[in-house]
């Protein structure tokens, strides 16, 4: 409400020095207000009501600085959100974080879409989930948040179940390759059966995965791991 005027006119319109009643009982109100208002502002607001002479004046004010500091606190909230990792946090705790996030965007007025927070699932993933972010990538279109959380999950279950079986093989190339390596002068003095060295661990990896496919659920990061080992046991062994 604006504020009337504060003096009275007379007949012919001109600006007498009696004060206009609705003006006083206007400036006892407005005043009143302010002071309510500024009571409970808090200290990092007190400054902004320096030489205001109206509560609606310190209205205008107090709405354009915290529309500010919003933008500020969003901008944060957002920033936040990119830098968000996995890493070695279960899958759970990785959704949790990023859902406080969402839902304090929200309240700010500046909800995430859908498409966007997908992405920001998705980046925040370590490399063993290479494959399930292709997956997702690839239907990105018809999957929804709720779906992605329950696929996250069972793939962790599913990385949880098979990291014995990846550290059995991983520890059994690692020590031939290691060994290949440290012993590359017996190696190019037995250049004549190095071929046949290739094709036994070759045979080898092979029915190990075959074998473990079997009886294990493997996941495609799994065989990719092995395939990986495979080609790089090849390299050392031509060298």
């Amino acid at each position: 409400m604006s504020a009337p005027q504060k003096y009275l006119r007379d007949f012919s319109g001109n600006r007498t020095s009696t004060l206009n009643p609705q003006y006083v009982t206007w400036f006892e109100n407005d005043h009143n207000i302010l002071i309510w208002i500024n009571f409970t502002l808090l200290d990092t607001l007190i400054s902004h009501t320096v030489r205001v002479n109206s509560a609606r004046e310190l209205s205008s004010k107090l709405e354009s600085r915290l529309a500010t500091d919003s933008q500020s606190h969003i901008h944060e909230l957002r920033s936040r959100l990119r830098s968000i990792t996995k890493g070695d946090s279960t899958a759970v705790l990785y959704l949790q974080q990023i859902e406080e996030i969402t839902y304090a965007l929200a309240n700010a007025r500046a909800p995430i879409e859908d498409s966007e927070l997908l992405s920001v699932i998705l980046h925040g993933l370590p490399s063993e989930y290479e494959f399930f972010i292709d997956a997702i990538q690839f239907h990105l279109g018809s999957a929804t948040i709720d779906e992605l959380h329950g696929l996250l999950l069972s793939n962790e279950m599913d990385l949880l179940r098979n990291p014995m079986v990846l550290q059995i093989v991983a520890t059994s190339l690692n020590l031939a390759i290691t060994t290949i390596v440290d012993h590359r002068g017996i190696i190019k003095v037995f250049r004549a059966i190095k071929d046949s060295i290739v094709v036994i661990w070759v045979i080898i990896v092979t029915t190990v995965v075959l074998v473990l496919s079997i009886t294990i659920p493997i996941e495609r990061f799994l065989v990719k791991f092995v395939v990986n080992w495979i080609m790089k046991l090849l390299s050392v062994l031509s060298a």
